[in-house]
């Protein structure tokens, strides 16, 4: 919400990501095809899998700022492992 707050675009929030129903709604505001949409976001298992999931390219970045809960904790050793094994698939 912070980071829409002065753009004022079309967005879904709390889109109970992977789920794919925000993703259709994205798709459907933009009326394009799934193929022609990137998503670009910060975690594995929900806005690249999201994205996955609807066949839309994804991108994955760095967090902007730390997620300090014990739950995102634990997700993002996760995710660090996950990255790790694909760059050793891609070398």
């Amino acid at each position: 919400e912070k980071f829409n707050k002065d753009l004022e675009l079309f967005a879904v929030y709390r889109a109970n990501k992977p789920l794919i129903r925000a993703f259709k709604k994205i798709a459907n505001n933009m009326q394009l095809p799934h193929e022609k949409i990137a998503v670009i976001g910060d975690q594995i298992f929900t806005d690249v899998y999201g994205a996955n999931r609807c066949k839309m390219m994804s991108i994955l970045v760095n967090p902007i700022e730390p997620m300090e809960n014990l739950f995102f904790k634990l997700k993002r050793r996760l995710e660090k492992y996950v990255i790790k094994r694909m760059n050793k698939k891609v070398k």
